[in-house]
């Protein structure tokens, strides 16, 4: 089944051409036989609508080397099953790297269907992530998203934080500990045991 625009279709006689896909051709087809009971109809079943929500983590959460994850759903509004449909994550690769999944894939898609994209950022730089939809038989929404990936600590960043961290520690134990010992001192020496 075919859809049609409905300003495609004119009052009175008109004339339906066919043509033969190359990819069909390729795939073994060879002829089409038209049916004499071909014809055009109106139908209130709408064709194959899908629609993509996406949810990712906040931009600011994306460090370079921590695995992140896009996850995505998939939903066809009509009755009729959306073929040969495919959810694709379309990157840079300088810039990700892509565990497991790339795409996936679906014969029909008529009830909602979901997945996740997990990646892990190669480098500090802003970037577009987006997750396409392919489909024979329906639309093919997208969503774009802009990714902005901070670089994470470096060893000589977590030395530096560690030392300042026990240089503050010294200084607190210092400022307790000093004041405790005078005042101990100057108590010892107030109070000197008497020699027979």
């Amino acid at each position: 089944m075919n859809y049609l625009q409905s300003a495609g279709v004119r009052a009175g006689k008109s004339s339906l051409q066919f043509a033969l896909e190359e990819s069909l051709a390729k795939n073994g087809v060879t002829a089409v036989r038209i049916l004499p009971d071909t014809k055009i109809v109106r139908t209130k079943v709408p064709p194959p609508h899908l629609t993509l929500n996406v949810q990712y983590e906040k931009s600011e959460d994306l460090v370079v080397g921590r695995e992140t994850e896009i996850a995505w759903e998939l939903r066809n509004i009509s009755r009729l099953a959306a073929r040969n449909t495919t959810v694709e994550l379309e990157y840079n690769p300088h810039d990700l790297r892509v565990i497991g999944n790339r795409s996936f894939s679906f014969d029909r898609v008529v009830r909602p269907v979901s997945g996740t994209f997990r990646f892990v950022a190669i480098r500090s730089v802003s970037t577009t992530i987006v997750v396409r939809v392919n489909s024979t038989t329906a639309n093919g929404p997208a969503i774009g998203l802009r990714a902005i990936i901070q670089a994470r600590n470096t060893s000589g960043d977590v030395a530096t934080t560690w030392a300042i961290r026990a240089i503050g520690l010294v200084a607190i134990t210092a400022f307790l500990w000093i004041p405790a010992v005078i005042g101990l001192r100057k108590r010892r020496a107030k109070v000197k045991p008497a020699r027979s």
